[in-house]
């Protein structure tokens, strides 16, 4: 969200907090993946975004005007950065999502894509402690 949105005033934000915010999500699979998170609540308390935009950068761009909040994975902070945006964790429930790297077992990669895999794999890791390590510091 902006730094002027009243939720950059929490520390963490619980979807309850949600409802009455307009959200723009970013690309269907996004849209989807909210709605599974949250099938189990009852209609009235379901969180239901005002749009749906194809590029992060777009959700940024309206976010960042105070239009709307959008909700994105920790790993693009530095481009929301950029906008100005302030990023806060959504607990209770908090949702965490899996990035898998699939690679064929009958062919191989080609050299660029094998490259690719070899670097995101340890990095992953190496940013997947780092952001325990700090939500843990946040905490203490």
């Amino acid at each position: 969200c902006a730094a002027t949105h009243a939720l950059a005033a929490r520390r963490r934000v619980q979807w309850r907090h949600l409802r009455d915010v307009p959200i723009v999500a970013t690309g269907r699979d996004h849209e989807r993946a909210v709605d599974q998170m949250r099938a189990n609540l009852p209609a009235e308390a379901r969180i239901i975004p005002v749009d749906v935009v194809d590029n992060v950068t777009t959700a940024f761009g309206l976010a960042s005007q105070g239009l709307a909040v959008t909700l994105a994975p920790a790993y693009v902070a530095p481009l929301a950065r950029t906008f100005g945006l302030v990023m806060r964790r959504i607990v209770d429930p908090e949702t965490i999502r899996e990035v898998c790297v699939y690679r064929p077992t009958e062919r191989a990669l080609s050299p660029s894509a094998d490259g690719f895999a070899d670097f995101v794999m340890p990095w992953l890791r190496r940013w997947d402690r780092e952001m325990q390590s700090e939500a843990r510091g946040k905490r203490e």
